[in-house]
């Protein structure tokens, strides 16, 4: 039997959550195992919203409007060329441009050059949306298939606000919005655009996205970080290590308790996943490293807290805010956190435990399931640290490093 998957488009935060079921079904590591990702998701969402862990660098949000505005000025395509074919020759051609920079960590393209699978454009697209940096609410491909019209739409409304201008008018607000795709205040492009350009950011530019951050997410954690540094601060861990925590809102402040908690417990969940794949392999130097592991995650672990943890208080925080929490996912957690708070020390030991996180992965999986699949725990890398919750942490350092260098105040995360 074929089986199929399809949709009705009905928005970009739809298009973004069927992506990730497709994605899910594609992909062949395994990143996620234990299927926390709708907790991990919802958390980092609030903690950091507009970001995404495939951002690489965060001046990428100022090139892609810019290379389109770049295509756009050459008028409506006459169809000697596709929107769409132009703008990815465009794109392709920056990878050389930002290559060429001593600062090229980030580049999109960097080693695979013009056969560059994914574009920035495309990476880049629902984070344009939620920094309202881009106007237009479709997808990217139905962009281009409109992007004649819409120039034509944009030269129409130019050219009756020149009229209005002359008779000492101003045209009406809805009618100055048509064709309008990018946010007007959007810094310019610098000088050379697009034969030199790096990854640093202006003054200006960061300027912009720091009162952006003002206006839509005043109250997030990133928005705290963006705003107020501490210029001491180098090298940070996790988000909840940060020394500024106690200045954090309350709320803020919740957020990163939970998601350290859930850190903490997932840690030995997934040393207890690994250990037995490695046992499963017959690799007793991953045995061994997975047992020094978990005494390292032993010697550290906050045992009090955890003890007096009420795990209600992280389904309060996640359920309903955006990303469903199924209650499978509660109930897993549930029972693995009795473990964890009945014999901390024993959990290698108990086969109630190690067969929960077993029969976790075989549910999830089904018959890509490496416990159950050959192949798959054959392809298994043994990288044990490819699972441990981060909430996107190591993406936003580099977001925040690159605005506050922008801002003139050094690498400071």
């Amino acid at each position: 039997m074929v089986r199929f998957l399809s949709w009705v488009y009905v928005d970009d935060a739809a298009l973004a959550t069927a992506k990730r079921v497709i994605n899910f079904f594609r992909e062949k590591r395994i990143r996620d195992p234990l299927g926390v990702g709708q907790i991990t998701t919802s958390l980092s969402n609030q903690l950091f919203p507009a970001t995404s862990s495939v951002m690489t660098r965060l001046r990428y949000v100022f090139i892609v409007p810019w290379v389109y505005r770049l295509v756009e000025s050459g008028g409506p395509s006459k169809g000697e060329k596709k929107f769409g074919e132009t703008l990815e020759e465009a794109e392709k051609k920056l990878i050389k441009a930002l290559s060429n920079n001593e600062d090229h960590e980030g580049v999109i393209g960097f080693v695979a050059r013009d056969k560059v699978k994914t574009l920035p454009s495309e990476l880049y697209w629902s984070v344009l949306r939620a920094w309202d940096i881009r106007r237009f609410r479709g997808t990217r491909n139905h962009y281009h298939r409109m992007a004649r019209i819409l120039l034509e739409r944009r030269s129409a409304m130019n050219e009756r606000r020149e009229k209005a201008k002359k008779r000492g008018e101003e045209i009406d607000p809805h009618d100055a919005l048509s064709g309008m795709t990018w946010d007007p205040l959007l810094p310019k492009p610098p000088e050379g655009f697009p034969g030199v350009l790096g990854l640093g950011l202006t003054f200006a530019e960061s300027e912009y996205l720091l009162n952006r951050l003002k206006a839509k997410f005043p109250d997030s954690l990133l928005c705290a970080l963006a705003s107020k540094v501490n210029p001491e601060v180098k090298g940070i861990g996790q988000p909840w290590e940060h020394p500024a925590f106690g200045t954090f809102s309350a709320d803020q402040r919740a957020l990163l308790t939970q998601a350290r908690y859930l850190a903490e417990i997932m840690d030995a969940a997934y040393t207890l996943y690994h250990y037995q794949l490695a046992g499963k392999k017959n690799n007793g130097d991953l045995v061994k490293l997975c047992k020094g592991n978990f005494k390292d995650w032993l010697h550290r672990f906050p045992e009090g807290e955890i003890l007096s943890w009420d795990v209600n208080d992280l389904w309060d925080l996640t359920i309903g805010r955006g990303h469903p929490v199924y209650p499978s996912t509660k109930a897993f957690i549930g029972r693995f956190l009795g473990f964890v708070k009945s014999n901390p020390g024993k959990l290698l030991e108990d086969d109630r435990c190690l067969n929960l996180i077993r029969d976790r992965e075989i549910s999830l999986k089904g018959p890509r399931s490496r416990f159950r699949n050959a192949k798959a725990l054959e392809e298994w890398s043994g990288d044990l640290s490819a699972t441990r919750l981060t909430f996107r942490w190591a993406t936003v350092r580099t977001l925040l490093n690159d605005l506050y260098l922008g801002l003139g105040q050094g690498a400071l995360c």
